[in-house]
């Protein structure tokens, strides 16, 4: 069974290589890994999957939830 993760409440807790999904109304927007913060902007930048491209994520539009720090699987 797959345990749902919970948004991260504070961009303080991510860092450069974490992979992470963010989601608007439960709908994917983009999966990637960070490669900058700005925890007091509210602001993240990832490197999406998909497309490649470099997406400035802003956390009060978009719930950011971490799947893995770096390279290692969350629970």
């Amino acid at each position: 069974m797959d345990i749902p993760l919970s948004p991260v409440a504070d961009l303080a807790l991510l860092e450069p290589c974490d992979l992470i999904e963010a989601r608007r109304d439960g709908h994917l927007h983009c999966r990637g890994r960070i490669e900058a913060t700005a925890p007091s902007a509210g602001v993240v930048w990832v490197r999406d999957d998909a497309t490649g491209s470099r997406l400035m994520l802003h956390a009060g539009l978009l719930d950011v939830v971490r799947i893995s720090t770096g390279f290692q699987q969350v629970a």
